[in-house]
């Protein structure tokens, strides 16, 4: 097996596992353009081709898989100012392409402009259903942080993961995703004790 067969080994075998314990992936918005980018499992959420995700689209393609009774809040709060942090943590239904609904946290930061208003975000997403089994109200928290150990964690294994790809030595990211992917295991096994990862897992599959 090449070096980069074996890098894409190891990507397929920790995406699979951060979405088995329900970290979908990264997102990002340019508000002048309205251009909303995302990454493979945050795009499959919203109905998106993962291809046209990485690319980008307009905002408005991703906000018909939103659920109806959450569209018109979310777009108040995506113009309205984060907080002074510029932190914020927002919970909304969405309906997948398999037609199931999902509760999904979105987790962002953002560049203000000179008006204090948000310019640019950009972040993560958790599929958080199973967390939210009861149905509770979406809700926005302008400033709140993460405070769940888990869940700042894998909010760490994102932007780490996405740092080590950006490596151009083989053998240092040969030896982060193998330690990521780790990471990702012994979590899922706290989150969910009857998850089992292991070389059987298919790239892609949702753990449960």
């Amino acid at each position: 097996m090449g070096a980069g067969e074996e890098l894409g080994r190891l990507d397929a075998r920790l995406v699979a596992a951060l979405e088995g314990i329900g970290l979908l992936g990264e997102w990002s918005y340019d508000y002048p353009s309205r251009v909303f980018r995302s990454s493979p499992g945050v795009s499959g959420a919203f109905a998106i081709a993962p291809e046209d995700g990485v690319r980008g689209q307009p905002v408005e393609l991703y906000e018909r898989a939103v659920h109806p009774d959450d569209v018109g809040w979310l777009r108040t709060t995506r113009s309205a100012p984060p907080g002074h942090s510029g932190l914020r943590v927002t919970e909304l239904r969405v309906i997948d392409a398999a037609g199931r609904e999902r509760w999904i946290m979105v987790r962002g930061r953002f560049v203000l402009d000179a008006e204090d208003l948000p310019a640019f975000g950009y972040g993560v997403m958790f599929d958080v259903t199973d967390y939210n089994a009861g149905g509770e109200r979406p809700f926005v928290a302008p400033a709140a942080p993460l405070t769940d150990p888990h869940f700042v964690l894998l909010e760490s294994l994102a932007m780490a993961f996405r740092a080590s790809r950006q490596l151009a030595q083989g053998a240092i990211e040969r030896g982060c995703r193998a330690l990521l992917f780790r990471v990702a295991e012994l979590v899922a096994r706290q989150v969910r004790p009857s998850l089992m990862l292991d070389e059987r897992d298919e790239p892609g599959r949702r753990l449960h």
